[in-house]
């Protein structure tokens, strides 16, 4: 049986959310930003990229951790990313991005994700909990879609 990607992110998105108090509350100081991009990396490649298979290795979570020089990942660093994950609405209806407020037709697949956000009130997005949206990059832009509009697909570098 296929394991399902877009079940993947969402359990993740569960665990950030049950876990998020506690984990800000310990890498708050100096080091803040690159512990918590060290924390978001590791349980990344633990909890979705490990149940996906062996050889599969997937793009940096995020910013990446910042624990070895050359590499943006805490397990097999020397690995090169083998997949990505691309984003689609899930009921087939045009997507509406959150910053913009303008409708996505997304039809090739070309919303790539990034990491799992929330909505700040002032419109913008933070690393925060709930983790209920999602950043993806389109180009080079950057959009926020809520995580229950979207499946989630794995799409190998050729």
């Amino acid at each position: 049986m296929a394991i399902s990607i877009t079940s993947k992110i969402e359990d993740f998105a569960k665990f950030l959310n049950v876990s998020w108090a506690l984990v800000e509350d310990i890498i708050k100081g100096e080091f803040e930003e690159d512990t918590q991009d060290d924390w978001f990396q590791v349980n990344w490649e633990l909890l979705v990229e490990r149940e996906l298979g062996v050889e599969i290795f997937l793009e940096v979570y995020g910013n990446g951790a910042d624990c070895y020089g050359a590499s943006s990942r805490i397990t097999f660093n020397e690995k090169a990313a083998t997949h990505f994950i691309t984003c689609k609405s899930n009921n087939g209806q045009p997507l509406t991005d959150l910053l913009s407020k303008k409708q996505l037709l997304n039809k090739n697949n070309n919303l790539i994700f990034d990491r799992l956000v929330t909505m700040t009130d002032d419109g913008w997005y933070a690393e925060s909990s709930p983790f209920s949206q999602v950043l993806c990059r389109i180009g080079g832009d950057e959009v926020i879609l809520n995580l229950e509009d979207l499946e989630f697909s794995l799409s190998e570098f050729s």
